[in-house]
């Protein structure tokens, strides 16, 4: 190889422990598990790298098989965007369902709230975008990772936003809860005095209290 091409392939390597590693990385820490069809990806990339090594191999097929190594690398990453980005949005729909009944307006004087909603709505028109310009032959893959980079972007954001804000999320379940529970505890004592008092006035006693107030 010449030392272009040795540039290349140089940059493929710095983007796998640059970009790569670090995304495998949060994946496997979020699911406990490695993604398993990047091996695939990874063992496609390795196998072009490798047959720039060929005895035989000259300048215009070298180009070739870095050109594929460099579609894998691409491929890699806009995968594992795919990949935590449901797993993004499995902890954003479980966060949402948890909070369902909770005041969220109540954290940071209503900041959070604004910025949750959003940060959320951004991602999912991001990625409604990216799916539609996937469907398409006539996006160019750049276009389609670009895409796809701003909708992992806004997706990472939005669960950093409930990760920060966890503290003051529990806060807000409790105060939440706490005002639940004074409401059910002020209807049920509420019934439980207007049946007295109905008893009261329809009983005897309440006559007798009256006859004696009259004299």
């Amino acid at each position: 190889m010449d030392d272009s091409q040795i540039k290349t392939l140089k940059s493929y390597y710095e983007t796998y422990n640059d970009v790569i590693k670090p995304l495998i990385a949060v994946y496997e820490a979020r699911e406990q598990q490695f993604p398993t069809p990047i091996f695939n990806e990874i063992r496609a990339f390795n196998d072009h790298v490798s047959r720039c090594y060929l005895e035989d191999s000259n300048p215009d097929f070298i180009n070739k098989q870095l050109k594929r190594a460099g579609r894998h690398i691409s491929r890699i990453i806009l995968d594992l965007y795919k990949y935590l980005i449901v797993s993004f949005d499995d902890t954003i729909k479980r966060f949402e369902k948890k909070t369902r009944n909770v005041d969220l307006s109540i954290i940071s004087d209503g900041q959070f709230y604004v910025n949750f909603s959003g940060l959320r709505n951004n991602a999912i028109n991001a990625i409604r975008t990216a799916k539609r310009l996937e469907s398409s032959t006539s996006n160019g893959e750049d276009v389609i990772f670009a895409q796809f980079e701003t909708g992992f972007n806004y997706y990472q954001e939005t669960v950093e936003l409930i990760d920060s804000n966890f503290a003051q999320i529990n806060w807000a379940k409790t105060k939440s809860l706490l005002k639940r529970s004074f409401w059910f505890w002020a209807a049920i004592i509420s019934s439980i005095l207007s049946w007295v008092l109905t008893d009261f006035l329809n009983s005897n006693l309440a006559d007798k209290v009256w006859n004696w107030i009259s004299k």
